[in-house]
């Protein structure tokens, strides 16, 4: 038992040391590009721009709910989103990224979403945190996992 928690001590320690921090950085400004244009979208209300992040497998780990897997059925989640009201604002912040390898990483950190329902008059805030799980597919990064809460 001590021998496997030390092996993945050392796997970790390794695997974060083998990638420079150019090669972090770059995927950090690749993804960076792809959430403006994500979040862009929700504002926006703009579901191809969203759906543009996601690889056609992706996977939706939203609070709550059941798991939501593919493109169609993400559009459908998104939809209903947008069913609801607006997303007026969306930032996030505390980003931490680890890159596991040349073609995957994890994102986390904090979000604050200001919306408006349809029938309301005054805004609502919603803040959480997330994770994403970004892989490279056909030389572009997607997110692969979304989860929040």
């Amino acid at each position: 038992m001590k021998f496997n928690c030390l092996l993945t001590a050392l796997l970790v320690i390794v695997v974060t040391t083998c990638f420079s921090q150019t090669d972090k950085q770059m995927i950090m400004k690749e993804t960076n590009k792809i959430n403006d244009r994500s979040l862009q979208g929700h504002v926006e209300q703009d579901i191809e721009k969203i759906l543009s992040a996601y690889a056609e497998d992706a996977l939706l780990l939203p609070p709550g709910q059941k798991p939501i897997s593919g493109l169609a059925n993400i559009r459908e989640f998104y939809q209903k989103g947008f069913n609801w009201g607006k997303t007026l604002r969306v930032e996030t912040s505390n980003i931490e990224f680890l890159q596991i390898d040349d073609n995957n990483a994890i994102e986390s950190g904090a979000y604050t979403i200001v919306a408006r329902e349809k029938a309301a008059t005054s805004d609502t805030l919603i803040e959480g945190y997330m994770m994403i799980y970004w892989t490279k597919i056909d030389d572009e990064w997607k997110i692969k996992t979304d989860m929040w809460h």
